[in-house]
């Protein structure tokens, strides 16, 4: 398997009632290559700082076979204040395209 990102995110947890879809926290997998690692959860500051450092993200979700596939790359965005985006747009509020909620 070819390795996709340094990191993987398959899940994340929005703040309660945020009107932009803030999200909190994620459920992040070391990319190890041949295999997905074990999901650890992260605060958005965590993911935002690798991010910084240069480190990839990718989305992976879920098949109908319960296989892991790609989703789409994390990126940052920043519309007065700094999100979390796999959509490259120039928007207030997070979105990471089809990820799961825990």
């Amino acid at each position: 398997m070819t390795k996709w990102a340094d990191y993987l995110v398959s899940a994340v947890r929005y703040e309660p009632g945020s009107n932009n879809r803030i999200i909190t926290y994620f459920k992040v997998h070391e990319d190890i290559g041949n295999s997905i690692g074990e999901s650890r959860t992260w605060t958005k500051d965590e993911l935002l700082n690798e991010l910084i450092r240069g480190k990839t993200f990718a989305t992976i979700l879920k098949d109908q076979n319960g296989k892991w596939i790609k989703g789409e790359e994390v990126t940052i965005s920043s519309f007065k204040e700094i999100f979390v985006r796999s959509d490259f747009k120039n928007v207030p509020g997070d979105y990471l395209q089809n990820i799961a909620e825990f």
